[in-house]
């Protein structure tokens, strides 16, 4: 995760044999929650770079949120939900890693 004009980034590598994950939209797939339980779920983008059916790889990139979510926050996570099989991956991020 890191910052490039003014928006959020997470650099994405998928690796998988099956089922087929360069057709899916990453973006529609993901939000943000803070440690005070606010979220945010939409405005994501995914960047695809590299196609691939099983090693897909990108950005997922979100214009800059109010700085009132990251405000004295105990952690920022990163939730994929319901993507092909999946039905929930969490990224955690804890304060003392977060530069803002």
């Amino acid at each position: 995760m890191y910052w490039f004009w003014r928006q959020l980034v997470f650099a994405v590598n998928m690796d998988t044999h099956s089922p087929d994950l360069g057709s899916v939209d990453l973006a529609s797939h993901v939000l943000i929650k803070n440690s005070r339980d606010e979220e945010i779920s939409t405005g994501f983008n995914w960047d695809i770079r590299d196609y691939t059916s099983h090693h897909p790889w990108g950005y997922l990139e979100l214009a800059m949120p109010s700085a009132s979510f990251f405000r004295d926050v105990d952690y920022i996570e990163l939730k994929i939900i319901d993507m092909v099989s999946i039905d929930e991956l969490s990224f955690i991020w804890e304060k003392e890693f977060l530069e803002f």
